[in-house]
């Protein structure tokens, strides 16, 4: 992993032809337990893997960094990889079963719009979080949810 690290870090900028090199290097990375030098590759990624729609590779090797943080009980760094409502769902579920609801509502409300869409046939908000566990949770905290 350090070797393909170094070619990876010190290659010319090769476009997007690298990004699933680079992410199939984090993915090693994470499975061996090396989050932080995996969350400092990810770090570059953004360069090398094409904006627009997420590509699935990228959304798994999202998702197991979010998962390695939390893990680690890294809840604020896990929520540098919460970039879709399941994401937020995970962070939110992170702080609820650790006991920090405070900062569960406070995280809810900074990242809200993200868990609602717009019915404009019906003018409402609906609610796109299904977890049982977090709408429970905001439920009870007086956040009503759709």
């Amino acid at each position: 992993w350090d070797k393909a690290m170094d070619c990876l870090e010190n290659c010319p900028n090769m476009g997007t032809a690298i990004s699933d090199l680079y992410l199939t290097l984090i993915d090693g990375l994470l499975s061996e337990d090396r989050v932080m030098e995996a969350a400092n590759l990810y770090a570059d990624v953004g360069a090398y893997v094409p904006s627009g729609n997420m590509n699935a590779h990228l959304t798994e090797t999202t998702a197991s960094l979010r998962q390695k943080f939390i893990g680690l009980g890294r809840i604020d760094e896990a929520q540098k990889y919460a970039k879709d409502v399941e994401g937020i769902t995970d962070i939110l579920k992170a702080y609820i079963s650790s006991g920090q609801d405070q900062t569960a509502i406070n995280y809810y409300k900074s990242v809200s719009s993200s868990l609602h869409k717009y019915d404009f046939s019906l003018h409402r908000r609906v609610f796109l979080c299904e977890d049982e566990t977090v709408i429970s949770f905001l439920n009870r905290n007086g956040i009503k949810t759709e």
